[in-house]
């Protein structure tokens, strides 16, 4: 089972600058770069819906991990 955390790219860059502090070198690809790379795995989670689940990450923690919960327990009949 794969998750595939999605979100949208500008949301996701402002996560990473504030865990760093700073841009690291993959952020400083650019916005247009990470559109392209996340459309690429949502492309393949839905290409491969029997192996990956893609999971809505633009929520707070909480709500990312209930998610996450739900996609592992429904896969393992939990």
């Amino acid at each position: 089972m794969t998750l595939v955390l999605d979100l949208p790219v500008d949301t996701g860059l402002a996560r990473a600058k504030s865990r760093r502090g700073a841009e690291d070198r993959f952020e400083k690809f650019g916005a247009d770069f990470h559109e392209k790379l996340r459309q690429a795995f949502r492309d393949i989670a839905i290409r491969n819906g029997d192996r990956c689940v893609l999971i809505e990450a633009d929520g707070g923690e909480d709500a990312i991990a209930q998610s996450i919960w739900n996609a592992v327990a429904s896969r393992f009949k939990l």
